[in-house]
């Protein structure tokens, strides 16, 4: 499989109050930690990030602006597809801070070429997870298509695609922080 990553850093980080992308664990900013860790999947990995944020982003690490800010990750997912539509994207968005390397294998092992997107769902939950997942190129028109006609919401979207499930029951490791308590359970548990 032809893939590349992209990582998601575009949002306001409003409830954490700080750029979620910039908090450090071990000494290192979390987009650095997600860039060395996917690298090892992908041919290329690239930051989203809104042009405020680029400037925060150390060389030579690739850039992709989003396509319009404050818009939600379908606006980075958009942008990667408008740099290369020939290859699946993997996209993980930096507020995944237990991501572990066996999660993105087990993502890659179960990509289903013939789906057009692979993503987690959390065993007994209704939501799936859209910015853990592989994007095929099989869908990439069709996102094209909702995203100009205003369509935000990877999660409607995704729910009327034909797309492979992979369903855990790891809470913790594809747990989303979105607030400073969130953050205190890591370094506290």
């Amino acid at each position: 499989m032809n893939l590349k990553a992209l990582i998601l850093t575009g949002g306001k980080s409003s409830r954490m109050g700080t750029d979620k992308f910039l908090i450090e664990i071990n000494g290192q900013p979390q987009y650095k930690i997600l860039h060395k860790m996917l690298s090892t999947f992908a041919e290329q990995t690239f930051i989203s990030c809104s042009k405020a944020q680029a400037s925060q982003i150390q060389s030579p690490i690739p850039i992709l602006l989003d396509k319009h800010e404050n818009e939600g990750p379908m606006s980075g997912l958009v942008s990667a597809i408008d740099k290369d539509s020939t290859y699946s994207w993997l996209v993980v968005a930096c507020d995944y801070f237990n991501l572990q390397t066996h999660h993105i294998t087990q993502l890659i092992a179960g990509n289903d070429q013939s789906a057009k997107a692979t993503l987690y769902q959390l065993q007994d939950s209704e939501f799936l997870e859209v910015t853990l997942a592989i994007y095929n190129p099989s869908i990439f028109q069709e996102i094209h298509h909702a995203y100009n006609q205003g369509e935000r919401s990877l999660q409607k979207f995704l729910k009327r695609q034909n797309v492979k499930i992979i369903t855990t029951t790891d809470i913790s490791g594809l747990k989303n922080f979105n607030t400073p308590e969130d953050l205190g359970c890591l370094f506290d548990g």
